[in-house]
């Protein structure tokens, strides 16, 4: 499926060459909120993290937008567990943070000239480059005495394919353009071993809200 979307995606890019109305440099960053899509990890909450991006686009006279980039991504979960005696509960949270690079891949279409609207669908293949678990250090009276942090990059699958969908608004000044997006994130594949998350295929999933700067030529 993937080198299937690779080979249209350098077709319509060859294809619009001929068409190309003008070629961009885009310059993004914002925040990622995402966790883990799984029926067996259900006690969570959103984790907070960053993106960064560098890409090429090409927009054709038909406003028909081609994008190819380099990413940085930070994603993960806050689980919430427990720990329990029979006379007192202590209720306590690990984060997980998973960073990736990634090549995202999207096609779209963009409305409007000097304030605009856009939309994207793609995917994006990401390569893990650290993950770590942050937990507390729990005594044996059931108080957090403080936390540690353990690398578990090893324990987790190098690749993660994920689809993307964006959304976004902006403002074009002669050959500059400024704009806001979202976009919505799903992995297809779970990162799952079987020294980690053994019991379950928990996927990542999440939004990125961005904000970004086009240079045209």
């Amino acid at each position: 499926m993937m080198n299937k979307f690779l080979f249209f995606l350098f077709m319509v890019f060859s294809a619009s060459q001929s068409l190309a109305q003008s070629n961009k440099i885009s310059i993004q960053g914002g925040a990622t909120i995402t966790q883990f899509n799984s029926s067996v990890i259900s006690n969570q909450e959103l984790k907070f993290g960053d993106i960064y991006y560098l890409g090429f686009e090409r927009e054709t006279t038909s406003n028909l937008l081609l994008s190819i980039g380099l990413s940085y991504t930070s994603m993960g979960s806050n689980l919430i567990g427990e720990a329990f005696d029979s006379l007192s509960v202590t209720q306590f949270t690990s984060t997980f943070d998973f960073n990736y690079i990634s090549i995202p891949l999207r096609i779209g279409k963009k409305i409007g000239d000097n304030f605009f609207g856009f939309g994207y669908l793609g995917v994006s293949n990401r390569l893990l480059l650290s993950a770590t678990e942050d937990r507390p250090i729990i005594n044996s009276k059931l108080e957090i005495t403080g936390r540690q942090e353990a690398k578990i990059t090893k324990d987790i699958k190098r690749f993660d394919f994920a689809g993307l969908a964006d959304l976004g608004f902006g403002k074009k000044f002669s050959n500059h353009e400024v704009f806001l997006s979202y976009s919505f994130t799903f992995s297809a594949t779970s990162f799952s071993t079987d020294s980690f998350f053994s019991g379950s295929k928990p996927r990542n999933f999440g939004s990125f809200l961005k904000i970004g700067y086009n240079y045209c030529f």
